[in-house]
């Protein structure tokens, strides 16, 4: 059976049914996480351990009666490491704590079930050693779910997973063809009922998925073609940035590019899926993502302020009384919401954003933004915001998408420090999508329309394809030369037209003459000069061939 066919498929969309039905149970389980991430710290803080120590822990664990006399006789360092590892692990499978006996003085923990004795064992050799590929695909698997408590939840809710397979693969048919698919990636998996600890696997540990992404792209180099490429749990587009800035002339479609981007990152679907949706279902589903909190939309302006995005003290009449209350920003709920529900993608689609002062208004947020600044993040940070006084950190489920038009201001004049921390992902005009017009080709009159404002203007001043999607009339093509294009080059030349004639010509600009004389203490001045004017409209077919010609 072939490596992606048919179940990467099916285990791809697997995920955001996982995050749908774990989000509950991370809501719910929230102070066992909080205990579990102080656990975890208080582990990391101990001194190493010599070799003779270790082996002298493990033969204690491994011992199927109460040892609470050979817990007396240990060095306080030793009963210390033995008590913060039993309370980890305890909060690592909730279930094994009613195992685990509390002794009477509090200071330890006995009778150790099996499991607890072998990840114990784990976790002493990754704080020794620090290599977590090291250790058994069990012991990996721990560490990563230590790392990452939130983000890594199905792989000690092993239950949850179980109800989940029963329901979405269904029959022992297919149940066993997966397990040869578990087998072809080096799982080892003797039965159906290895279900989520293989699945577990698969999607998080580290060495599956390297051998996963390694064979992924070589069948791309051998163009196998008995899959699909949206078939890939890990597909070409692996993690998406966390901050995207879709930046271009105007009408190239940025907007739509920043949408249907957002919309593949809520869903948890290929972008070339989200591609071939309806303009109506993308609008649907775009709806129904904000509706749900999922995705928040705002265009940026000139008087948005930090005060407006984040936090801020603003007037309010209550019972005829003017009272300040503390509003929060859209970035901050929904930067709230995230945290809540670590499972789910969140996000944020800014339009216009350099329309605003966006150091002003982003403020201290600027060193949040970064991957490695987020909640699990190589370094998280935290900051007290001005107003309310709270800690707040930014989740690393929450992505912020922007647009932005060059024409309006160049991606140079941007704050530096904004900058740094976005993608940019440049869209120009795509003239070679547009068709014929009468007899016009506007493909060549756009290209050749941009050549000249290049030469004259800049790059970033040039006019996108989107101007002329769907004409086909010749009425059509008047009115948006009219109503559009000329109006937005004029601006360009700032209202200077005669500077605008080496872009059009004479087909488009007319000159007429300015003569006047005036007498001036007994001398006659006369002098000749002219005014630069667009021709009314409507234009011939010829005026618009010149253009290309």
């Amino acid at each position: 059976m072939p490596i992606f066919s048919p179940y990467a498929d099916l285990l791809r969309n697997l995920l955001p049914q996982l995050q749908t039905e774990l989000a509950a149970i991370a809501a719910a389980e929230m102070p066992i996480f909080a205990k579990l991430l102080a656990h975890w710290a208080d582990f990391r803080a101990l001194p190493l351990l010599e070799e003779e120590e270790m082996q002298l822990l493990l033969q204690q664990w491994k011992k199927s009666k109460d040892w609470s006399d050979e817990f007396e006789d240990l060095a306080p360092h030793l009963q210390a490491a033995h008590l913060h590892l039993g309370l980890l692990l305890a909060q690592v499978q909730p279930q094994f704590a009613q195992k685990l006996q509390l002794q009477g003085s509090g200071q330890g923990l006995s009778l150790w079930p099996m499991q607890l004795s072998f990840w114990a064992e784990q976790l002493l050799l990754y704080k020794r050693d620090g290599n977590a590929k090291a250790l058994s695909a069990s012991g990996q698997l721990l560490i990563t779910y230590l790392e990452q408590p939130l983000q890594r939840l199905p792989i000690f809710r092993q239950k949850a997973l179980a109800d989940i397979l029963d329901t979405f693969i269904g029959s022992e048919a297919k149940q066993t063809e997966l397990l040869q698919l578990f087998g072809e990636l080096g799982l080892s998996a003797q039965s159906p009922q290895n279900y989520p600890l293989l699945l577990a696997q698969l999607l998080f540990l580290p060495t599956i998925r390297e051998l996963w992404d390694k064979q992924y792209y070589q069948i791309r180099a051998d163009k196998t073609e008995d899959w699909e490429e949206s078939q890939l749990i890990y597909h070409q587009e692996k993690e998406r940035p966390l901050n995207q800035l879709y930046y271009g002339p105007s009408a190239c479609g940025k907007t739509r590019a920043a949408r249907l981007e957002a919309l593949s990152i809520c869903e948890g679907l290929p972008l070339a899926q989200i591609q071939q949706l309806s303009a109506k279902d993308i609008e649907d589903r775009l709806e129904e993502q904000r509706e749900a909190g999922h995705l928040a939309i705002l265009a940026f302006h000139p008087s948005m302020s930090y005060e407006d995005f984040m936090e801020g003290i603003k007037p309010k009449m209550q019972a005829n009384q003017l009272t300040y209350v503390l509003e929060e920003g859209l970035f901050k709920r929904i930067a709230k919401a995230a945290l809540a529900q670590p499972l789910k993608r969140f996000v944020l689609f800014i339009d216009e954003l350099n329309r605003a002062a966006v150091g002003q208004v982003f403020g201290e947020l600027l060193s949040l933004l970064s991957p490695e600044n987020r909640l699990g993040g190589t370094e998280p940070l935290h900051i007290q915001l001005p107003y309310s006084k709270e800690t707040f950190a930014l989740p690393n489920n929450l992505y912020i998408i922007a647009t932005m038009n060059e024409g309006d201001r160049s991606l140079h004049s941007l704050d530096w420090a904004l900058r740094r921390r976005f993608h940019a992902i440049s869209l120009r005009p795509q003239p070679q999508l547009l068709g014929q017009c009468q007899g016009i080709d506007l493909n060549q009159l756009l290209t050749s329309l941009n050549q000249r404002i290049r030469l004259h203007f800049s790059a970033a001043q040039e006019l996108g394809h989107g101007y002329f999607l769907g004409i086909r009339q010749l009425e059509e093509l008047q009115q948006c030369f009219e109503q559009q294009i000329l109006p937005l080059l004029e601006s360009y030349a700032y209202g200077q037209i005669e500077l605008l004639g080496p872009v059009l010509g004479q087909g488009f600009i007319e000159r007429r003459r300015l003569s006047y004389h005036l007498p001036f203490y007994g001398e006659n001045r006369e002098e000749e000069r002219f005014s630069y004017h667009f021709k009314p409209f409507p234009l011939s077919i010829k005026a618009y061939e010149n253009l290309y010609e």
